[in-house]
């Protein structure tokens, strides 16, 4: 059985990024482990769409996982696995999130994660980011709506200890999901799906969002209801539904 025995913390006070640091020291790592790379602060933290992860000083959950994937996994499904582990946290503090397919986090349609996987398939290791805004005030200098548990519950908490409990739920899941498969998410998954049964905009294909495949992929039906499987790429409101 593939079985990862344990996390190990990696935390650094300040780095460029945590992504670029796993990559950079990918052949350090146990593949056996899933490391947890922290930091309080980082320059240059990258989002899926290129662009910054804003955070101020020991703010918010600036956190690399790295760790051995399983041969023939599909490997977009392990940012699928840690964003339900993002809403069973969410959960266990009264909160109620949403997956912005494929794996973003969103509290009301105001985004709380991110996440951004990049495996290294030479050494068969998967990067995954994540972005998680834990005290977050000030949502004034970002370009999109945007929360955090703070405001979500109306005080501080320990970024440290959230981070833990994240790693502990991700942990889990990951094993559960080298010995079952997705299939083990996927009703958590659809039914925490932001948008489903909206009208969404595809590559200049509208539709309306069904659900998401065994194999993680978006299920969009058209005007003349044929389905689409998306695989790539961002999906949008319609104007109609924003």
């Amino acid at each position: 059985m593939f079985i990862i025995e344990k996390s190990i913390p990696v935390f650094l006070d300040h780095v460029d990024s945590t992504n670029l640091y796993a990559k950079k020291n990918i052949k350090n790592f146990d593949p056996k482990s899933l490391t947890a790379i922290s930091t309080s602060y980082q320059t240059t933290g990258l989002t899926t769409k290129k662009s910054y992860w804003h955070s101020k000083e020991n703010e918010n959950i600036l956190n690399t996982f790295v760790f051995k994937y399983k041969k023939n996994a599909l490997l977009h499904q392990y940012g699928q696995v840690l964003s339900v582990a993002v809403l069973q946290l969410l959960n266990s503090l009264k909160i109620q999130g949403t997956i912005k397919w494929p794996n973003d986090i969103l509290i009301n349609n105001k985004k709380i994660a991110g996440i951004l996987a990049t495996p290294d398939t030479e050494n068969q290791m998967m990067i995954l980011g994540i972005g998680l805004n834990v005290n977050l005030t000030d949502t004034s200098f970002i370009d999109q709506p945007a929360t955090s548990i703070h405001l979500e519950t109306d005080h501080s908490h320990s970024v440290k200890q959230v981070l833990n409990q994240l790693t502990n739920l991700f942990l889990k899941n990951l094993n559960l999901y080298h010995e079952k498969g997705f299939e083990a998410f996927l009703t958590d998954y659809v039914q925490n799906l932001a948008f489903i049964d909206k009208k969404m905009v595809w590559n200049e294909i509208t539709g309306t969002l069904r659900s998401v495949s065994l194999e993680g992929y978006l299920l969009l039906e058209d005007e003349l209801h044929h389905m689409h499987e998306i695989k790539w790429g961002r999906i949008m409101p319609h104007k109609t539904q924003e």
